[in-house]
């Protein structure tokens, strides 16, 4: 018998989105999936979407606490064996649960099957063949590739293990894969069964950047003992920190300092490293003319 699989969606006022992930999990080619929607709005914004499809239940948050809180609620009341989480902006493929049940339950050590997620330009973002088996050094590193909440299948057991959810506000991704990492093995499967609509992504924000910091300090204790990825994490911290100012400012002191920290914790320094903190004097425009120039340095 199969096994059922929970598709948790987390949606915040994008009824139009919602529509099309709820109609990629309704039109999966899996005999049991259980279909939970999480609406983040505080107003129960998505009900006129919801009462429009099948829906095995729908959950209107009192007040938006994250979409991390919003799949806390959604994992915890989840009756499937597997957990699939879905933002509003994302859909997936049909042949998803049939590619990837099977490899789950293949190895009684694997709690995540993940896959190659297909960004909405057509670009496709293909798994890294390293990051399987223990994945936690990948993890702490910021190093996981297309491994993020909506291209993972999850063995709802480890899930059960550390909720609700650590808040980490806009970085709340990163520490998800450090917890998951830390208890279980990842494997994933090449094709991009997820379809992600990432224009409107927080983690392209100057406030997903600073939150970053929270990570690293919540999890001091482990990147003690794996002190080469507590510093790729702090060289990738402070790179992204200071590209997000410079997009935001045009011109900043704070970012100048951000590439030269970035330089400082890199462990294989290269000219593009050298070429940021550089770039970092002249301001946002400076950058995007070398940029054009030298496409490979920056």
């Amino acid at each position: 018998m199969a096994a059922t699989v929970t598709v948790v969606v987390t949606t915040y006022y994008r009824n139009e989105m919602l529509e099309r992930a709820i109609e990629s999990v309704l039109d999966i080619e899996y005999p049991k999936v259980e279909l939970i929607v999480v609406d983040g709005s505080g107003e129960g914004h998505a009900r006129p979407v919801i009462e429009r499809y099948d829906v095995d239940q729908y959950i209107p948050q009192p007040a938006d606490c994250g979409p991390h809180a919003a799949r806390s609620v959604g994992a915890s009341v989840a009756s499937g064996q597997y957990v699939q989480f879905l933002d509003d902006d994302d859909s997936l493929s049909p042949e998803t649960f049939r590619v990837r049940v099977p490899l789950l339950e293949s190895n009684d050590d694997l709690g995540v099957v993940y896959s190659g997620v297909e960004l909405y330009d057509g670009e496709i973002e293909y798994p890294d063949s390293d990051v399987r088996g223990d994945v936690l050094e990948p993890a702490l590193r910021w190093s996981t590739g297309p491994c993020m909440p909506s291209t993972m299948l999850i063995d709802r057991a480890v899930l059960d293990e550390f909720l609700p959810f650590p808040n980490l506000h806009a970085a709340d991704d990163l520490g998800f894969n450090i917890e998951l990492a830390r208890r279980t093995e990842f494997d994933f499967v090449d094709d991009p069964l997820t379809h992600h609509d990432d224009r409107s992504s927080l983690g392209d924000s100057l406030e997903n950047a600073r939150a970053r910091r929270n990570v690293l300090d919540r999890y001091g204790d482990l990147y003690d003992q794996y002190p080469l990825a507590e510093r790729a994490a702090q060289a990738t911290y402070w790179r992204v920190l200071g590209i997000r100012l410079l997009r935001e400012k045009g011109w900043s002191s704070e970012a100048i300092i951000a590439f030269a920290q970035a330089l400082y914790h890199t462990n294989d320094r290269t000219l593009k490293d050298v070429g940021n903190l550089l770039t970092a004097i002249g301001g946002w425009r400076t950058r995007q003319v070398l940029e054009r120039a030298f496409d490979d340095l920056l």
